[in-house]
């Protein structure tokens, strides 16, 4: 497993993304990773259970091996084309190559990662990853204590929860430029709150379906509401993919992990409910962060001004 996390390309490949298909397409392009995970999961449970185990890991192998020629093919393309196309324009550097090669030092990025409004997004982020952690790890645990706790109703909360990943995503661009990033990262952690509280308060598992549908929300448009906060932070510095990669490992690696840590004591000694109930209160406290982010953004130019 940790060699697993070690070897992810997530931040890479977002910030490579980034650059050939722009933020305004972002969306569109990170709402197939959606629906790569709904097929994989299918096609995975199908195989597992008709050809074992053991069918799972060559066939992620052999995924893996696709994937990473396609990648080495796609970079050779870009490499061989002629000067003046379109992708070699998009990702061409807009520094000079002597300055770009330039490896920044470990001081430079933590200063970088250290500057207040740098700071302090690595915390937001934080916090959503673990109310992410806690509703991805111990929802199930929770509707398994409840009437019609059965295998359906978890999968019918998959489902619900890609159904839902499907138009936030799509229309990530536009609402993101209609509402602004903190505002949306604020309304997401407000909806984790509520689907967590839901999630504490049921009394039916199949009225969990409902709640999942929040999951648009509290994932899809607040992954690319950061994604593209990420990009925007580090743009003009060396430390655009560095960026992803940190928020990458706050949401997953600090975040998740210390939900699955934490929500596991928590769970031992006071039970499902306790534990959503303290993650809702947790997402509310922290939804006040992006709000103050985007208050002192509107005093700045007040601040420039004089």
């Amino acid at each position: 497993m940790c060699l697993q996390a070690a070897c992810s390309q997530g931040g890479m490949l977002t910030e490579i993304t980034l650059r050939f298909v722009g933020k305004e397409t972002y969306g569109k392009v990170r709402l197939w990773g959606g629906i790569g995970f709904a097929s994989g999961s299918l096609l995975t449970g199908l195989l597992a259970h008709h050809l074992g185990y053991s069918i799972v890991f060559l066939e992620s192998m052999f995924v893996g091996v696709a994937l990473a020629t396609s990648v080495f093919c796609l970079a050779h393309a870009s490499v061989s084309a002629a000067p003046g196309s379109e992708m070699l324009h998009v990702a061409a550097p807009s520094e000079p190559t002597s300055e770009r090669s330039r490896r920044p030092s470990t001081k430079e990025l933590l200063r970088f990662l250290l500057t207040p409004r740098v700071a302090v997004m690595l915390i937001i982020v934080v916090a959503m990853g673990f109310c992410e952690g806690i509703m991805q790890t111990y929802t199930y645990v929770r509707l398994q204590e409840l009437p019609y706790g059965s295998s359906t109703i978890m999968s019918l909360s998959a489902v619900c929860m890609i159904i839902s990943e499907v138009p936030f995503f799509y229309f990530a661009d536009p609402i993101v430029r209609r509402f602004g990033i903190m505002p949306i990262l604020s309304f997401s952690l407000l909806c984790s709150a509520l689907r967590q509280g839901w999630i504490s308060f049921l009394w039916d598992a199949r009225w969990v379906l409902p709640g999942e549908l929040l999951h648009g929300i509290t994932f899809s448009i607040a992954n690319a509401a950061v994604t593209l906060s990420a990009h925007d932070l580090a743009a003009g510095t060396r430390f655009e993919t560095t960026m992803q990669s940190v928020i990458g490992s706050c949401w997953v690696g600090i975040g998740q992990g210390s939900a699955s840590w934490a929500g596991g004591l928590v769970l031992h000694h006071a039970g499902p409910v306790a534990l959503f109930q303290a993650s809702a209160l947790l997402a509310l406290v922290s939804s006040l962060l992006p709000l103050g982010l985007a208050l002192c953004d509107r005093q700045r130019p007040r601040c420039d001004a004089a």
